[in-house]
């Protein structure tokens, strides 16, 4: 979804915020997740931001060209390191 906000023009910033704080508050699940604050669960997720010409594709699968995708590369859950594999 990161990937999907900046290619129609939102800042990386804010596309980061969009898919943490703010869905966290959109579940109900207020500042448990989604935040670095002490005492919050600390999973956090580590990425590669890659420019280039990626496609996108919304619901109805309209595509849209974007210029830079956010790729996951690792996760560390509950202290554990988890590195995705391509």
């Amino acid at each position: 979804m990161v990937s999907k906000w900046m290619s129609i023009d939102v800042e990386f910033d804010q596309a980061i915020e969009l898919a943490t704080v703010n869905a966290a508050k959109v579940f109900g699940l207020g500042v448990k997740i989604g935040t670095l604050r002490p005492g919050s669960e600390a999973d956090i997720g580590i990425s590669e931001l890659q420019e280039g010409s990626f496609d996108f594709f919304d619901g109805g699968k309209a595509k849209r060209v974007g210029r830079r995708r956010l790729v996951s590369t690792a996760t560390v859950c509950r202290g554990e390191l988890f590195v995705n594999r391509l």
